[in-house]
């Protein structure tokens, strides 16, 4: 038979209970309830996306996350569409169920519906006596539905017939009208009176939103009951909402409308006095046993009525004595109540609520008031007695680890007992490892008794226990903490070194852990001698100017006999001046050597050595494809350009060094050589046109006369390398429109082609023009397979900056340009000479990022690739 717990029915019957009605009943009417409605929504979204988004919702819905399901369909239609089909779907009349009428006419003092028909305004018209207000977003935003005593009506998410009033989510709940005026009522009705939900099935998107987001923290010392039909595949764990609230599962093994019946029947007085109970007994658990308990339950609520609470004490006493089993529990609370409340008795209270506790254990609402009163009455052990029951009557872990932390504070602070508080932390903390608070009282404690070992334990505990990802900056506090007591107190340096170095991956910028790590290496020994190296390469990247990695490096590559890369640091810190004297003397015993001219090349698959992290793969993938027909679209002729023809080189014949140099960085970059151009109409030293002459487009490279005659070869090599290396493919649209600022608006324009909204910023006519002259410039059998990887690159993540794309491949080419030279003194020179309009980056900026670079693990794989790098033992 089914069961109902008795404290639900006796608040209904006293009208101290509050209907929350759900979608269910507009089922019930033949209207969309939540599977159909979202698969309306679904229906609406458009395109592939919409595809995708589909199967986002299912699967959310699947795994019992409606509310996010909802939020995300109202995110992708907006709340106009959304307003509209629900107009559609919830419009149209139908008549009111029968079970609806029922529930109305049991008086609740206030019904609060979810759903967005008008099936309960129509129910709710039909009472005549004391009828309910319908309140509305003003009435709540005025604070007048709060302070009116009449019963209330409301639809807390709003209604087909007032689209402002929607909410599908928790933006939508916070934009409505009088949205704290809401939150206000429902969370004082929900301090006064039981809520009875109805219509939902556990995981309904409105039971989420209406629990997490208006009652979530709400204070009640009432219990609360969702009442659902389990035959519908309901899932009885889904019952017990997180969010600060409990409520009470009551599956029920029958339809709604059965549900209901049996509620309404158990309810409402019989007409005739002597006909039986149309329920049995069992059913329900309060329904007189017998014409003598029947008698005396009506005496008991006269002497309620009465005011006698003395005699009604003596009733309820027989009454629980004479009670079935699964009824004595909540008559003897209801002796509890009485005392406490009106005969001023908290030993009686509690001695009655105890005898509740005995029949039925686990009875919350007893627990719940024994706890208030030995708080209230400092009554500290069994205070913790009652907490530690309640987190173990507890289903949701986050509210049962927040149980067992405020019993742990009274150990603690109360009771002077850090070994039962930390054991109760323990236990907190085994249920939600990420409870900060309980991790840091419980750390504090460890600490306070300078158990080490225990602290090192919690901390490794706590790793185990968190999830892999969203939860860094706590990791990062546990492997500091780890690494701390471990090299500090524990000493245990292999312990101390894993833990540095995990901390170290968190948070790489942290220059002092860096430090401390690469001197642990040292004292580990030679084996972690590369991982020393390692560190400093690091901090220098990331600080330029931090000469004591310098000279760790130094000692390090003298202790490792790496004659190239001690060479390479001694001409770093020599150009610096900072060299030591024995620096210096390597640095000018291998200088000649160190600055040959390349006798290798740097193969495509080797580029990665020299390629500045701020350069995107996935941009330059979509630019080596997009360069050439931009190149087409944006070509000049020789008067457009200000050349002639006179002024092209003859590279076999010309004896120029500028030739020589020409032909040398191509070879080593394992590019082909653009035309030579030597003249003075350029707006720069060095720079490279997009030249078409007779039908075919080719790249040029023109050199200002006064640098072509002036034949400084080291100058040559780093001006003519930087700026050869834009030939590559995936480069070319840095410069095929002249300026930096045309390579901004061609990338932009690159993007455009995906037929999406690109990417903020820029020129949007003139991103836009380009886009149209690049799509014209495309061959119609690549430009669907260029849109799709436009669009893949878009959609990718983390966001796209083409500004700091534009800026790594600058930072590149001065790489390239450098292991060519091998000589930060002429990278210098020329670096400082660059007219300010001519970079994106200030030279000294770009000066800095060679120093580091000139003592990285990617610079010296490029000598040795270049075959330039010194051979034989450090000395």
């Amino acid at each position: 038979m089914v069961g109902f717990p008795a404290a639900l029915l006796e608040r209904i019957k006293a009208r101290q209970a509050v209907l929350v009605a759900g979608l269910g009943f507009a089922e019930q009417a033949g209207l969309p309830g939540w599977d159909e409605l979202c698969s309306r929504l679904c229906a609406h979204l458009p395109g592939d996306a919409g595809e995708r988004d589909r199967r986002l919702v299912e699967d959310l819905r699947a795994r019992g996350r409606g509310a996010a399901a909802t939020a995300l369909l109202r995110a992708r239609l907006g709340p106009d569409a959304v307003a509209a089909i629900l107009r559609e779907a919830y419009g149209q009349p139908r008549p009111v169920p029968e079970v609806v009428m029922r529930l109305a006419g049991l008086g609740f003092p206030d019904v609060l519906t979810t759903s967005f028909d008008s099936i309960w305004d129509r129910a709710m018209a039909t009472l005549t006596e004391r009828p309910y207000q319908r309140l509305t977003g003003a009435d709540l935003a005025a604070g007048t539905a709060v302070a009116g005593s009449g019963r209330t009506f409301l639809h807390v998410f709003g209604s087909a017939d007032e689209p402002a009033s929607l909410c599908l989510a928790p933006l939508d709940l916070r934009r409505r009208e009088g949205a704290a005026g809401l939150a206000s009522f429902v969370a004082e009705r929900f301090r006064e009176r039981s809520f009875v939900f109805l219509g939902f099935a556990p995981g309904d998107p409105d039971l989420e939103l209406l629990v997490a987001r208006l009652l979530g923290g709400a204070a009640s010392r009432l219990d609360h009951y969702l009442v659902y039909s389990s035959s519908a595949g309901g899932n009885g764990a889904g019952a017990v909402i997180a969010a600060d609230l409990e409520l009470v599962a009551v599956p029920v093994a029958v339809s709604l409308p059965e549900i209901v019946k049996l509620v309404v029947e158990a309810t409402t007085p019989p007409a005739r006095p002597s006909a039986p109970p149309p329920v049995p007994i069992a059913a329900f658990g309060i329904l007189a046993a017998s014409p003598e308990q029947s008698g005396r339950e009506a005496a008991a609520a006269l002497l309620r009525e009465a005011g006698d609470h003395a005699g009604l004490v003596r009733e309820l006493r027989v009454l629980a004595d004479t009670a079935v089993e699964a009824d004595k529990g909540a008559l003897l609370e209801q002796i509890g109540d009485v005392y406490q409340g009106h005969l001023g008795s908290s030993v009686q209270a509690i001695a009655s609520y105890r005898s509740a506790l005995a029949r039925e254990p686990g009875r919350r609402s007893v627990i719940l008031k024994l706890c208030e009163l030995y708080t209230g009455h400092k009554h500290w052990r069994a205070a913790v007695e009652m907490k530690v029951l309640l987190a173990e009557n507890e289903t949701a872990p986050e509210a049962r680890a927040r149980l067992f932390y405020e019993g742990a504070l009274i150990e603690r602070q109360e009771l002077d007992s850090p070994e039962r508080s930390a054991d109760l932390l323990s236990r907190a903390l085994g249920d939600a490892p990420a409870y900060l608070d309980a991790f840091e009282a419980l750390e504090k404690i460890l600490r306070d008794v300078r158990n080490h070992q225990g602290l090192a334990r919690l901390y490794r505990e706590m790793l185990k226990r968190l999830p892999s990802r969203g939860n860094e900056t706590l990791a990062l506090r546990l492997w500091s903490g780890i690494g701390e007591l471990a090299q500090g107190v524990l000493s245990d340096r292999a312990a101390a070194l894993a833990a540095l170095e995990n901390a170290a991956a968190l948070d790489p910028s942290n220059v002092e852990r860096q430090v401390q790590l690469a001197g642990l290496y040292l004292e580990t020994g030679s084996g972690h001698v590369d991982k020393a190296i390692e560190v400093h390469q690091r901090l220098i990247a990331h600080e330029p100017d931090r000469l004591a990695s310098y000279r760790a490096l130094a000692d390090l590559y003298k202790k490792t006999g790496s004659a190239d890369k001690l060479w390479c640091v001694a001409a770093t810190l020599s150009f610096l001046r900072r060299a030591d004297p024995d620096l210096r003397e390597i640095y000018e015993r291998g200088r000649g050597a160190g600055t040959v001219a390349p006798q290798g090349k740097l193969p495509r698959e080797l580029w990665p050595w020299v390629t500045h992290p701020d350069e995107d793969a996935r941009l330059a993938a979509l630019f080596s494809f997009l360069s050439r027909y931009a190149a087409e679209g944006t070509a000049e002729s020789l008067s457009e350009a200000s050349l002639r023809r006179q002024d092209k080189v003859d590279l076999p014949r010309d004896g120029r060094a500028v030739g020589s140099v020409l032909l040398a960085v191509s070879r080593a970059l394992e590019l082909s050589v653009p035309d030579l151009f030597v003249s003075d109409g350029g707006k720069s030293v060095v720079g490279l046109r997009n030249l078409q002459d007779d039908g075919a487009v080719a790249p040029a490279l023109v050199v200002a006369t006064a640098l072509a005659e002036r034949g400084d070869e080291a100058e040559l090599t780093f001006q003519l390398g930087r700026t050869v290396a834009l030939l590559r493919s995936e480069k070319r649209l840095y410069w095929v429109g002249g300026t930096p600022a045309y390579a901004d608006v061609a990338m932009r324009a690159g993007l455009e082609l995906g037929r999406h909204d690109g990417l903020a910023g820029g020129d949007r006519v003139r991103v836009q023009s380009a886009a149209t002259e690049m799509r014209r410039q495309i061959p119609a059998a690549l430009l669907g397979e260029i849109e799709t990887l436009a669009r893949d690159v878009l959609a990718a993540k983390p966001a796209l900056d083409i500004d700091r794309h534009l800026r790594g491949i600058e930072l590149t080419c001065g790489r390239v340009a450098f292991v060519l030279t091998n000589d930060l003194a002429v990278a210098a020179r020329v670096l400082s000479a660059d007219a300010p309009e001519a970079a994106l980056l200030p030279a000294k900026r770009r000066l800095k990022d060679l120093v580091a670079f000139s003592v990285s693990e990617p610079y010296f794989s490029a000598r040795r690739a270049l075959g330039v790098a010194l051979i034989g033992p450090a000395k």
